[in-house]
């Protein structure tokens, strides 16, 4: 749970403010501080990025981000709702396949990396939709709490190796943005996309 609050902004000078907090939470381990210079703290912090953005190495994520996809299925594990069958066989659809978790600290320059493999042999794109959630344990991207936020479709030329086409993906914390990118590992094509992680498009 919460350990600490930490009052920042022009009415954190309000000793009425503090006093009323610290009386609402003396019922439970949680301390209110209040920094030194307290009602200039955003500004300050703002100033400091903006003069300085690597001094933000790490952001604390507000969602649980990945992509749909699909994955064989399997009766102990999912749902029957979620079977679907072609000429590969039994699948299981929507799946929410989660790169960062809700909370998690992301780092910069410390991309996650997932790879995946074209469903078809004549496959020539791969597309995949990036989704977010308010739940750290949403297994499919039709819960309530997932929203689309766009689809990455990356070309893959290359059908002389059937299926057998890695397609790597990377997800990876750049200042206020979350890079998104998908590589065709065989051709080398790539497509990318920046997302803000408070907005719904980039």
């Amino acid at each position: 749970g919460i350990r600490c609050i930490l009052v920042v902004g022009g009415f954190a000078e309000s000793p009425f403010l503090i006093k009323q907090m610290e009386s609402n939470f003396s019922n439970v381990e949680c301390c209110v501080a209040r920094p030194r210079d307290a009602s200039i703290a955003v500004v300050k912090g703002a100033a400091m990025y903006g003069q300085n953005p690597d001094v933000i190495t790490a952001r604390i994520s507000k969602y649980t981000y990945g992509v749909k996809t699909r994955t064989s299925f399997d009766e102990k594990k999912h749902p029957k709702s979620k079977r679907l069958e072609d000429d590969n066989g039994p699948y299981c659809t929507d799946v929410f396949d989660k790169f960062i978790l809700i909370n998690d600290s992301v780092e910069s320059g410390k991309p996650i990396e997932r790879s995946y493999l074209p469903v078809y042999a004549t496959q020539t794109e791969v597309a995949f939709p990036i989704y977010r959630s308010t739940k750290h344990d949403a297994m499919f991207t039709d819960d309530s709490s997932c929203e689309h936020l766009l689809t990455v479709t990356v070309h893959s030329p290359n059908v002389e190796r059937g299926t057998d086409r890695e397609q790597l993906v990377k997800m990876d914390f750049s200042r206020t943005l979350l890079h998104f990118e998908a590589v065709d590992v065989t051709s080398g094509k790539s497509a990318q996309v920046d997302i803000q992680f408070d907005t719904k498009y980039p």
